[in-house]
């Protein structure tokens, strides 16, 4: 049963990298001013004048 032994270590590497990846993404907390594309409703962290997901040239009022 040595390949079962091996799935399973892969399987808890793969844990622990999903753990790391989560920490090192930095996800929307409250109070952080996050703006959203609105054609394809992308996350922005700041007014770009144009969308990192799909290009479009953003408009902002104010």
């Amino acid at each position: 049963m040595a390949g079962a032994e091996n799935s399973q270590i892969i399987r808890d590497y793969a844990k622990a990298y999903k753990l790391i990846y989560m920490a090192m993404v930095p996800l929307p907390r409250w109070g952080t001013p996050y703006h959203t594309c609105p054609t394809c409703g992308g996350l922005l962290t700041e007014k770009y004048e144009h969308c990192r997901w799909c290009g479009q040239k953003l408009k902002w009022e104010g």
